[in-house]
């Protein structure tokens, strides 16, 4: 539903949601605390879905950046500087990183979008990591709380349910 408040500037912004549920199915190794995702499936509700191809490539590359912010990358700073400025030292996902991407359309008209449209840009950013977190979770009971979700983490988050046992 649009606003009945009326504004002077031409082309105010207003809001449309895109909604995004995302699954992961990953492998958790409890003696070293690595992490391989096999499989992530993200369901996306974005209005009319125009090009259902680049929908999903839209997605899918969301969830690839996401799983570097969820399970490595990392700026390492010292006294203000940037400890690991290139590429050889800060670490990104590559093709051989990402497991396949299951996407999902739900097409559902938005009034207020053109042509029944909505954006889908970043929402595939959004929920991958507590996905990742969650799982991690529910397969050692380690809560994690921070991002990356890096093997030290892990292993000090298992470490601490243990000693609380």
């Amino acid at each position: 539903p649009e606003s009945s408040k009326a504004f002077s500037t031409a082309g105010f912004p207003h809001a449309m949601y895109t909604f995004i549920a995302q699954a992961v199915k990953l492998r958790l190794d409890p003696v070293t605390g690595n992490v391989i995702l096999l499989d992530v499936a993200a369901a996306t509700e974005a209005g009319r879905i125009i090009n259902p191809l680049s929908m999903a490539g839209q997605i899918q590359g969301g969830v690839a950046m996401s799983v570097g912010y969820a399970l490595g990358e990392n700026c390492v700073f010292e006294d203000g500087r940037l400890l690991n400025a290139d590429f050889s030292t800060y670490l990104m996902p590559t093709s051989l990183d990402v497991p396949h991407i299951a996407s999902y359309h739900v097409d559902a008209y938005e009034q207020a979008g053109p042509m029944g449209v909505k954006g889908a840009a970043e929402v595939s950013t959004v929920s991958i990591a507590p996905a990742i977190g969650g799982a991690i979770e529910q397969i050692s009971g380690a809560r994690l709380n921070s991002l990356p979700f890096d093997i030290d983490k892990i292993l000090q988050a298992m470490e601490k349910k243990e000693e609380k046992q």
